[in-house]
């Protein structure tokens, strides 16, 4: 009879109803699944939601776009439309930007002068309903502009929407700012709630190296959550100054050697700890200018020289005298050499000093 009722399913029935590890279903997910596509090498890729933690002003969004433009004119983004929605940019700034990219067929730019937050939103919701949004690459800059940081309420929102849109193979990358704190080792921490970061594929976080006022800035891309095939770390260098544009300090930017990048971060982890023992290498200085000096001699109990320099402690000293000697990796912290004299023991001297050299004479023949 039409007009009786369909008997209610079980619970199993429904759950195997949504099972899709059967030929039929896998056939056509494979037939739909698009081309892979590493829009952030090593960071980034299609399919994905991937979140970027940087503190201000330190070239997350110069780092991004460069390499995105290097991706599309390389045709490595194949199929994939970038739009990048730059929110967080005054009139002029968003102007050079988009001079940079208007080139690009499939690199979008979109700001708030005509176009609001909510206006994205919407379009990544009806790209999931028409079946594009495997094209779509959206990347926010910055995440506040679209969603709190703070209020769980619309992140709940926001992150439901974001799930949606990459089940639909959509990518987003959004660029998100640090907290001003670090953490008990020192590292970058998210800012607001860990919700987004929880929510998100990956997490990546774009470290400064260098003092932020040199004008060749060294960064690092750390990667804290991965998922795919990501490396661990990133590294660039940048020229950075008041005389470079915005696009003139894009086109400067260099991918580095793991290894020579990994060199140039331990000096300056260096360079920043030898602030800590200036005032002993200064005194240490300060003795071996009249000559080289014996390790005992240098290593005595003595209070501040005539200069008024602080001696430290005697452990401090040959520490001191250990680390910016020969055996130092870095020229420029090398203050003094070594040598052996006549009763073995050791003397340190400034490098403008040329070290005596001992014959051994033989008493028989003489």
């Amino acid at each position: 009879d039409a007009g009786e009722p369909e008997p209610m399913r079980s619970a199993i029935d429904i759950l195997n109803g949504m099972d899709f590890a059967n030929e039929a279903a896998l056939l056509e997910r494979e037939k739909a699944a698009k081309e892979m596509v590493f829009v952030l090498p090593g960071i980034a890729a299609r399919g994905q939601a991937t979140v970027i933690y940087a503190s201000p002003n330190s070239g997350k969004t110069l780092l991004t776009l460069r390499i995105i433009r290097d991706q599309a004119a390389a045709g490595e983004l194949k199929d994939l439309v970038v739009y990048y929605c730059n929110f967080d940019d005054d009139f002029r700034g968003a102007n050079f930007k988009g001079r940079y990219v208007q080139d690009l067929e499939n690199v979008k730019m979109i700001d708030n002068q005509n176009t609001a937050a909510e206006d994205i939103l919407n379009i990544m919701k009806r790209s999931i309903e028409d079946g594009t949004a495997g094209r779509i690459c959206f990347i926010l800059d910055t995440l506040i502009r679209f969603v709190s940081d703070c209020d769980r309420g619309s992140q709940r929102e926001f992150n439901k929407l974001v799930q949606r849109f990459i089940a639909a193979q959509g990518t987003i990358i959004a660029l998100g700012h640090t907290n001003k704190h670090k953490d008990a080792e020192g590292q970058s921490v998210h800012g607001g709630t860990a919700d987004i970061r929880n929510c998100f594929s990956q997490t990546a976080y774009l470290n400064l190296e260098t003092d932020k006022d040199d004008l060749e800035r060294r960064v690092r891309f750390v990667n804290d959550k991965l998922r795919g095939m990501t490396r661990v770390s990133t590294c660039f260098q940048y020229c950075h100054g008041d005389d470079k544009n915005w696009v003139e300090r894009a086109q400067s930017v260099e991918r580095l050697d793991e290894d020579e990048a990994n060199k140039m971060a331990k000096a300056t982890i260096a360079f920043a700890k030898r602030k800590d023992d200036q005032a002993i290498i200064d005194f240490i200085l300060s003795e071996l200018q009249g000559g080289p000096k014996s390790l005992t001699h240098l290593q005595r109990e003595k209070p501040a020289n005539q200069t008024g320099l602080p001696t430290g402690s005697r452990r401090d000293r040959e520490r001191v005298l250990d680390k910016y000697g020969p055996k130092n990796e870095i020229e420029e912290l090398r203050f003094w050499g070594t040598s052996k004299g006549q009763t073995g023991g050791l003397n340190y001297y400034l490098e403008d000093w040329e070290p005596p050299s001992y014959q051994v004479v033989d008493m028989i023949t003489g």
